[in-house]
């Protein structure tokens, strides 16, 4: 979730690039929205400043429904990467490198069965 369309657009291309499928959204209803029609996602990236709904209550929202869900929080501002560490979730500062944000999804994710 990126309200910022350019941000966005960069960020689906670097991830697409990487192998991952994704679904956009500007907003946390849209997001949410998205999330009902396809709620086996693996892993959340969301920015925190959003209009209308945080990243950490678009956050919260999901893992009611959801427990466990993975999720990578970016954002620019220190003082809610303080903030939102008080509910564990990994913070990527903004501005980062596409090689950084790849590497952190990677590690974010629940590792593959073997099979």
């Amino acid at each position: 979730m990126e309200d910022e369309a350019l941000v966005r657009m960069a960020t689906a291309t670097v991830l697409e690039h990487a192998g991952f499928r994704i679904m956009e959204a500007s907003s946390g209803p849209d997001a949410l929205d998205a999330f009902a029609r396809e709620p086996e996602v693996d892993l959340v990236l969301t920015d925190y400043a959003m209009p209308g709904m945080t990243g950490l209550e678009l956050v919260r929202e999901l893992r009611a429904r959801r427990p466990g869900l993975p999720v990578l929080m970016v954002t620019g501002y220190a003082e809610i990467q303080r903030a939102s560490a008080l509910d564990g979730l990994p913070i990527l500062q903004k501005p980062y490198q596409a090689d950084e944000l790849v590497a952190r999804i990677r590690a974010a994710l629940p590792a593959a069965p073997p099979g």
